[in-house]
């Protein structure tokens, strides 16, 4: 994901923040974050007429980083 990110905002590497400081910023939410979870949207789409806007994460955080950047003045 840092990596993904970092492309979207056109580095070539973002240095994450030590644990212990993202806890105190984040409290439990930084633990639902940083969790790996293994998971697929295969079954949903099969089920449903759902598909993806995006095909992957390095695209969509790059849209992410679009969308959030504010315009020079001129």
């Amino acid at each position: 994901m840092f990596d993904a990110v970092a492309h979207a905002v056109g580095r070539k590497h973002l240095r994450p923040l030590p644990d212990l400081l993202m806890r105190m910023l984040l409290g439990t939410k930084y633990d639902d974050m940083h969790r790996s979870l293994r998971i697929s949207n295969r079954r949903f789409k099969e089920v449903s007429s759902w598909q993806p806007t995006v095909s992957n994460a390095r695209v969509g955080w790059t849209r992410i980083a679009e969308e959030g950047r504010v315009a020079e003045p001129d």
